[in-house]
């Protein structure tokens, strides 16, 4: 990771594995017309952990980070609802 970042690139892998356990991001597969999580987790970490250790998003604030929880929530609801988990 670049500094633009604002975290170490030593961190990259760390930071790659929180996006997903906290749900920001998904692993899926796409083979023959459907989409297939590859993890499902039951709980996600925190967002704001994940958020705080990268500079370049200081400048969120609270109602900022609910927000992106909720829209987090309905990607999650929608993926679950329609992929094969």
């Amino acid at each position: 990771m670049s500094h633009r970042w604002g975290a170490p690139s030593d961190s990259a892998v760390d930071i790659a594995k929180e996006v997903v356990d906290c749900g920001l991001w998904y692993l899926a597969e796409y083979e023959n017309n459907e989409f297939t999580l590859n993890k499902n987790p039951k709980e996600f970490t925190s967002v704001e952990e994940y958020l705080k250790k990268q500079s370049r998003f200081r400048h969120l604030t609270k109602e900022d980070i609910e927000r992106i929880i909720t829209e987090r929530d309905k990607k999650w609801n929608l993926m679950r609802a329609k992929w094969n988990c």
